[in-house]
Parts: C-alpha cells; structure tokens; sequence
C-alpha cells in the first residue's frame, strides 16, 4: 500500500470507555487498536508507544516529523459537541524546499546537508511562515487519522479551557 495518510470515522467499538480513560488513571487494552491498524495497513504492526494527550485553547503545537517509527495514529476523543468545526492534524509542505516529509538520503546529498545543525538551519518548525499548510483534518469524535510518522505535521492550537471541553486525543506511534 502506498496510502500516506489514511482516515477512519468511528475507529473504536465503544469509544466511550477510550473518552473516560482521560479522567480515569486506567489503562486501555491495545488488542483492538493494533487489529485494526494491522488490517488497515495490511501487515501486523507493533505498538511502540502510546500517549494520551490534551490541548486546550492556543496550545503550541510546531510542525514536526517523527523518525522513530514509521506511523502514527491520532484518535480524537472529544465529545462531538465540544468540537464541532474544531481543526485538528494539518499537514505541511516546506516553502523554499517544497518538501512534505522529512528529508530522506537522497534529498539530505541532492542539498548538501550533512549534518542536524544543516537541517535546523533550514527547517525553522518553530516559524509557521516557513510552511504551507495543504490538508486540515477536522476534530470529530471517535475519528482516527493514520499517516506516516516522515511527513511534515502538526497536531494543531487546540481549543477549550479545560479538560472536559477541550481537545483529547490518543496518540500511537507505530512500526510495520
């Protein structure tokens, strides 16, 4: 399969039980999730690390891309009330490099960047100006996101105040 990004509505069997695990100190059992990334992906996968995570209005979420593994998956949990026209994972294209994954090898020898600091010096993932945004995954409740870890993202401001309304989301780094 060659999909980059890929997006599941209504991801969780009973998503609920996922939504008062953020109120709850409880661990979830990861046997539906990898069933189903696994049969989305079309090979097992492994689960490297989970996260649950929130960010309330102007969180500060920079543009980013993860070599650790090779997927992630965001599941946002957040009543459907609470986000209704909320943005949530966007995807970025570098604007003087026209890239939208992190520099593989044969980008990092075409450049002539050697080194981390020579990437640092050209990828500010700080300064928004630097991107273009070209795709915004609206919030919705029990929707998965699945893209590859390589591409250039970021998982948005936000929104709420609090941890009842704001923007709650599971987040799975995966390897295939």
């Amino acid at each position: 399969m060659n999909q980059k990004i890929i997006v599941v509505d209504d991801f969780y069997d009973i998503a609920h039980m996922y939504h008062k695990s953020f109120f709850e100190k409880v661990e979830l059992p990861k046997e539906e999730t990898t069933q189903k990334i696994s049969h989305l992906l079309g090979s097992s996968i492994s689960i490297v690390e989970t996260f649950k995570d929130i960010a309330v209005e102007n969180t500060n979420n920079q543009v980013t891309a993860n070599l650790n593994c090779d997927w992630i998956a965001v599941i946002y949990l957040t009543m459907p009330s609470d986000c209704v026209f909320k943005k949530g994972m966007s995807f970025y294209t570098h604007k003087v490099t026209k890239l939208d994954t992190f520099p593989d090898d044969y980008s990092m020898q075409l450049n002539g960047w050697q080194t981390m600091e020579d990437l640092t010096k050209c990828f500010d993932v700080c300064n928004l100006d630097d991107w273009s945004e070209y795709m915004n995954i609206f919030v919705k409740y029990n929707r998965m996101v699945l893209f590859r870890a390589n591409h250039w993202h970021s998982y948005g401001s936000g929104f709420g105040t609090e941890l009842n309304n704001s923007m709650m989301y599971q987040k799975i780094l995966i390897n295939v």
